[in-house]
């Protein structure tokens, strides 16, 4: 998912789910939980070490319902079957 042009993700600060930019994630939120703002699956999210790559945001587990990975995605959307709350 994209947020003017940046890739985000959900974090969980202070017992609620917060939507913030990967370079965010990089720079304030590196150790906490981070999920999927479609299907709510655990992701991690590799880091930019030269200035020309970008944060990558990466399913721990992959499941077909999620539109964000396009190489497993069945075409339907469906919650991941481990999704965090």
């Amino acid at each position: 998912m994209k947020t003017d042009g940046r890739q985000v993700c959900e974090v969980k600060v202070e017992g609620s789910w917060r939507l913030v930019t990967l370079d965010e994630v990089l720079t304030r939120y590196r150790m906490d939980r981070k999920r999927c703002p479609m299907c709510h699956g655990l992701v991690v999210v590799y880091g930019a070490y030269t200035p020309s790559a970008r944060p990558i945001l990466a399913h721990y587990r992959k499941h077909a319902g999620c539109s964000l990975n396009r190489e497993t995605y069945s075409g339907t959307p469906s919650p991941h079957p481990k999704a965090l709350t």
